[in-house]
């Protein structure tokens, strides 16, 4: 029999053990959560309701390497109305991080 190489990942505690999730603190300053109230849930829900019923099936696929399109124009029309900058759309590059832009 072939000895299974993932066994090691397993749980090591000893039966029964229960497992005791940590608490999270009430103020946590080493990361910059959110304050779980102001959190809109119910407009998070309708917007991604509203989006896949919008994009549907072209979620499934990759994305506008520039970024999403409509967004984009958004972009160019914000900076054109409120910076006075004259772009197009195709001129703006929508990424996740600097060094996804490089």
């Amino acid at each position: 029999m072939t000895k299974n190489i993932f066994e090691n990942f397993s749980n090591n505690s000893p039966k029964g053990e229960s497992f005791v999730p940590v608490q999270r603190a009430k103020y946590d300053f080493a990361v910059a959560y959110p304050d779980p109230e102001s959190i809109p849930i119910d407009g998070l829900t309708n917007s991604i309701l509203e989006a896949l019923s919008r994009e549907g099936k072209d979620l499934a696929i990759y994305p506008d390497k520039q970024g999403y399109p409509p967004l984009r124009q958004f972009v160019a029309e914000k900076l054109l109305l409120e910076r006075q900058i004259p772009l197009e759309s195709n001129e703006i590059i929508l990424t996740s991080g600097s060094n996804q832009a490089i």
